[in-house]
């Protein structure tokens, strides 16, 4: 039975609060948005927007990004889907999701929609869960997301959350990637790193506990980077480009 509690937008305020109280969540987030902000500063004009933004804290990394989400939630400044973006063509250098993608019911939509607004040489970077055997083991064992990695492109169901499939990120740029490059040549899969594979069920994630004390995140992010290409990670960065044709 599916937790439909996650869709109400409160949900999204109690997991902001757990982001901050949580030294290492916390951190994993600076980590990614660091990412982000590295990774767009050369793209030229255009304005940054951050689909599901929900609880995190984009704009002390990165001030002048959008944030927005499918329902009102305080700290957000648009009500956005993803499927329908409010921007003119060639209005976006870059849109960036954390665990945004799996819940987007109609990626093919998403795609047209970020390849009609971005301009060229911009850039979706998503992190998103990974299909590894250890993080299947671990999303399928534990987590209350469905992972079907033998499903189609499509989600069903109109639950902000709770309607998922935490293997759509891989069915995309992994099972099915060579149908994903014929359906949008001009959205060139830059790069694709798993990465991960500990700290982040070690932090509890947005759970109430926590198994990874501030003094032992240092060590345990330096094992998991130094490991890095064994590719057993629970997630996976994906950055997608806007190929100029002009």
């Amino acid at each position: 039975m599916k937790d439909t509690s996650i869709d109400d937008p409160q949900a999204s305020l109690d997991h902001a609060a757990i982001i901050r109280k949580k030294y290492a969540l916390n951190q994993l987030y600076t980590e990614y948005y660091l990412h982000f902000k590295n990774s767009i500063a050369a793209i030229k004009g255009g304005k940054v927007l951050e689909l599901g933004s929900g609880g995190g804290f984009i704009k002390e990394v990165i001030p002048d990004a959008i944030t927005s989400d499918v329902v009102p939630i305080a700290g957000c400044d648009l009500v956005v889907f993803a499927e329908k973006l409010p921007f003119e063509n060639e209005s976006l250098k870059a849109i960036l999701m954390i665990d945004v993608l799996h819940h987007v019911k109609t990626p093919e939509e998403f795609f047209k929609e970020a390849l009609r607004c971005l301009v060229p040489g911009g850039k979706i970077i998503m992190v998103e869960p990974a299909n590894t055997l250890w993080a299947k083991f671990i999303w399928k064992t534990f987590h209350h997301e469905p992972f079907d990695d033998k499903a189609g492109w499509i989600i069903k169901g109109d639950g902000r959350m709770s309607d998922a499939n935490i293997a759509l990120p891989w069915i995309l740029f992994g099972r099915d990637r060579t149908l994903f490059e014929k359906k949008f040549p001009q959205l060139n899969i830059n790069s694709l790193k798993i990465h991960t594979p500990v700290a982040y069920i070690l932090s509890g994630g947005v759970k109430p506990w926590n198994l990874l004390p501030k003094f032992l995140f240092a060590p345990v992010r330096f094992i998991e980077k130094t490991v890095s290409g064994l590719k057993q990670g629970m997630f996976q960065t994906i950055e997608v480009e806007k190929i100029s044709t002009r």
